[in-house]
């Protein structure tokens, strides 16, 4: 009987075990899909777990480098460890706020990533542990560049939001766009280039009031509630074409 009661537990124990890594590799997979990592570190024991998705987006080896704060301030931006550091002085104390910070990663390669978490306490409201999400928004970033005139939308970004952020739920189609005049064509061009209505009016000779009109008449033609979704929706057309 206690044979069969041992051999009982430990097939339990084994089923247990594969249905975690099972979950375990739904999670790694979705959090790849969406770009997005997870990480905590327990304050008393300063242990840290970073994701595999986390590791990506931090642009560590899990092979080579062991997770820290250390580790994590140097995939940091430089110009964004004092805002690092004052989060993690803030979480100590009150609950932390979303935001955003700069990663550099092999190649000197920069991503944004948005970062949301949540602080444990006890009893006295002390911090013992931090756990949250970091998701990568480098797309979102670069349509941001593109529409302050700072850079234009390049194709590898262009092809990333439209795959994130704009796909259609199930059973869903985007709206049929109506034909651009050869103007408003020439207009969503430099539009998506973020340029002003000023700047666009310059660049054809025409008053900001027409290009104003112009840009009315993209929108509602393409669909799109701003000047951001009316590019992606061109470049999803192939109205436009992006450096």
């Amino acid at each position: 009987m206690a044979i069969l009661e041992i051999s009982v537990d430990i097939t339990a124990r084994q089923a247990l075990e594969r249905a975690l890594r099972g979950r375990g590799a739904i999670t790694e997979t979705a959090q790849r899909i969406t770009r997005l990592g997870s990480f905590h570190w327990d304050f008393a024991t300063n242990a840290v777990h970073w994701s595999a998705e986390m590791f990506q987006l931090l642009g560590h080896d899990p092979e080579e480098v062991t997770p820290s704060f250390a580790t994590f301030l140097d995939a940091v931006h430089p110009d964004d460890r004092a805002l690092i550091k004052k989060f993690m002085t803030g979480a100590y104390v009150a609950r932390p706020a979303p935001f955003e910070f700069r990663t550099v990663g092999p190649r000197e390669v920069v991503r944004t990533l948005h970062v949301q978490a949540e602080v444990v306490r006890d009893a006295a409201g002390t911090g013992k542990l931090i756990f949250g999400t970091a998701l990568d928004i480098e797309p979102v970033t670069a349509v941001r560049r593109a529409l302050r005139g700072e850079a234009p939308l390049d194709a590898g970004h262009a092809a990333q939001l439209l795959h994130q952020w704009v796909t259609q739920p199930e059973g869903m189609t985007p709206p049929v766009a109506m034909p651009l005049t050869p103007r408003e064509r020439e207009v969503l061009r430099l539009l998506s280039q973020g340029l002003s209505n000023r700047q666009i009016g310059y660049a054809f000779t025409l008053s900001v009031t027409t290009v104003k009109t112009h840009v009315e008449h993209i929108l509602a033609k393409l669909g799109g509630a701003d000047r951001t979704q009316a590019a992606v929706r061109g470049i999803e057309l192939g109205l436009i074409t992006v450096a």
